[in-house]
């Protein structure tokens, strides 16, 4: 299991885009995800469940990933945070 925390850095945090695009990412492995922001969480691929994480600007998200794609999966998540999913 890998235990990261990334934090939001683009201004509008993690709205539908953002979000629509963690999905999409995290259903490509088969590592299982777990994210949580303060006493919020959220293990499945659910918009509505990542919405209720109120992830605004300077969040800083804890992401949980245990598989055996775990690593490959950390990296793209990575990279989507560090390029503010392109916004």
């Amino acid at each position: 299991m890998i235990t990261r925390t990334l934090e939001v850095k683009n201004r509008t945090g993690l709205h539908a885009r953002p979000i629509s695009q963690i999905i999409k990412v995290i259903s490509k492995y088969k590592s299982k995800t777990l994210f949580r922001v303060g006493d919020n969480k959220v293990e499945n691929k659910s918009v509505l469940g990542f919405l209720k994480l109120g992830a605004k600007f300077g969040t800083k998200v804890e992401i949980e990933i245990d598989g055996e794609d775990e690593t490959e999966l950390l990296k793209e998540l990575e990279s989507l945070f560090y390029s503010n999913f392109g916004e």
